[in-house]
């Protein structure tokens, strides 16, 4: 099964004056690359919470590694 994965939000700011990331800045942040999410406690696939390592590649497909073993393949791409 395909799942889609959206990130629910990235904070490229290191001080409290930077500029807000547009959606090119943000498509570059993200294409080819591993971002690593939070995952709370009771949420299924991470009952004890963790973290969960989601990569997003160049070719639109998407692999997440859940905390306690399953792993979703799927696609991904920018969206207003």
């Amino acid at each position: 099964m395909k799942h889609i994965f959206t990130p629910l939000a990235l904070c490229a700011a290191s001080t409290a004056a930077a500029e807000p990331v547009n959606q090119e800045q943000l498509s570059m942040l993200i294409t080819g690359n591993t971002l690593y999410v939070t995952v709370p406690a009771g949420t299924p696939g991470a009952p004890d919470g963790s973290v969960a390592p989601i990569f997003y590649g160049t070719d639109g497909s998407a692999v997440a590694q859940l905390p306690d073993g399953p792993k979703l393949i799927g696609d991904w791409k920018m969206a207003d």
